[in-house]
């Protein structure tokens, strides 16, 4: 699969969830910082913090969360994909 593929197939709610994420009615509490309410509006393809001021797509919030490379975050997205 390619990464457009993958972004197109995978859903950011789901990834966010299966870190134990909550989101609710698209928002949720960042997890890069101290989050007393939710500041992160979760998309279908990504997401954005607006305490942070910084936008993932499925790759990026992978990579960042947990601590991957772009290579091991590809895999990682594929391998939920193949689960479906």
């Amino acid at each position: 699969m390619t990464t457009e593929e993958i972004k197109e197939s995978v859903n950011m709610s789901d990834v966010l969830s299966e870190r134990g994420i909550s989101v609710r009615n698209g928002m949720c509490k960042c997890p890069f910082h101290d989050d007393r309410k939710p500041s992160m509006k979760v998309y279908k393809d990504g997401c954005r913090c607006f305490t942070c001021a910084e936008t993932w797509d499925v790759f990026g919030f992978v990579m960042k969360y947990d601590n991957v490379t772009f290579t091991q975050a590809f895999k990682i997205p594929t391998t939920y994909i193949l689960a479906i």
